[in-house]
């Protein structure tokens, strides 16, 4: 498993990213584009805008559950500000850039390994247990009809 550093969560996003440039040179018909995902912060741009293959997502599932597990703080009984995702268990800051911290983020909700909310007024981020981790994969076409792709729970696929 790889340890939680910028060029490793980079890595580790960059392999279950699914960009759209790639979508047209797929012969997928438009239920069968992913869902995507939003990252937080508005760029100058816009909004970036990201999608992942379900596949990858199963695939690095353990190794985004280990990012998350170096997390202080981090479990199913604490939540931590979204700005304290920057700091592992041994006291260091592995990232003080917060793109960074939203790409694992990111990763941990698409996953279902993460969930934030709101708790008297502040963002909080918390830990979804292994045994609870139901991911739907939905494709969603650009009329924004839906359709529901598959199911895993604890990042495996189940069948329906």
């Amino acid at each position: 498993m790889l340890e939680l550093t910028e060029s490793n969560l980079d890595y580790i996003f960059s392999l279950c990213e699914w960009p759209f440039s790639e979508w047209s040179k797929l012969p997928l018909s438009k239920d069968q584009i992913p869902d995507a995902a939003r990252l937080l912060i508005p760029f100058e741009t816009g909004e970036n805008t990201v999608a992942f293959h379900p596949d990858k997502l199963r695939e690095y599932y353990e190794n985004i559950r280990y990012f998350l597990d170096q997390i202080a703080w981090l479990d199913q009984k604490t939540g931590v500000s979204f700005p304290m995702l920057r700091f592992l268990k041994n006291g260091s800051c592995w990232t003080t850039n917060i793109l960074e911290v939203q790409k694992l983020y990111l990763l941990g909700v698409v996953t279902d390994q993460i969930i934030g909310t709101m708790v008297n007024g502040s963002f909080v981020v918390g830990k979804i247990s292994n045994e609870q981790s139901i991911v739907d994969f939905y494709a969603v076409d650009m009329d924004g009809k839906s359709k529901h792709l598959e199911r895993t729970i604890g990042g495996k696929k189940i069948s329906e």
